[in-house]
């Protein structure tokens, strides 16, 4: 966004425009972690979801920390938000074929064992 903003680059398509089930913004952690230490998980998921909850009530706030954070100015911070907030999930729940990894030159198929539903805390 600031290289076209400066006039050096122009964006010729946005990529969630044409992958509708695509998630940039996943979170993983070993079956060993999940394991051992599910408190630590269930935390750090509480805090996404949260931090999420924040921004979608205050975007005004969640730009100035974007703006700061990121050394950009406001208007790229709000074009920052304004992009990136749908993708990210309000309850943490995905559709699952988001969560299937393909291998096209294979064509094996990898399923993830289990997905965490952050609105009940298990495992399905």
């Amino acid at each position: 966004l600031q290289a076209e903003q400066r006039g050096l680059a122009r964006i010729a398509l946005n990529f969630g425009d044409y992958v509708k089930a695509f998630h940039v913004h996943a979170i993983f952690a070993t079956n060993n972690l999940i394991e051992s230490k599910p408190e630590a998980i269930r935390a750090f998921l509480r805090g996404w979801l949260d931090t999420i909850a924040f921004m979608r009530a205050n975007k005004s706030e969640t730009v100035k920390i974007v703006q700061e954070s990121m050394r950009v100015d406001a208007e790229i911070a709000s074009s920052t938000y304004d992009i990136t907030m749908p993708e990210l999930s309000p309850d943490g729940r995905q559709f699952y074929e988001t969560w299937r990894i393909e291998n096209s030159r294979s064509g094996s198929v990898i399923v993830i064992r289990y997905v965490y539903d952050a609105a009940t805390e298990n495992r399905r």
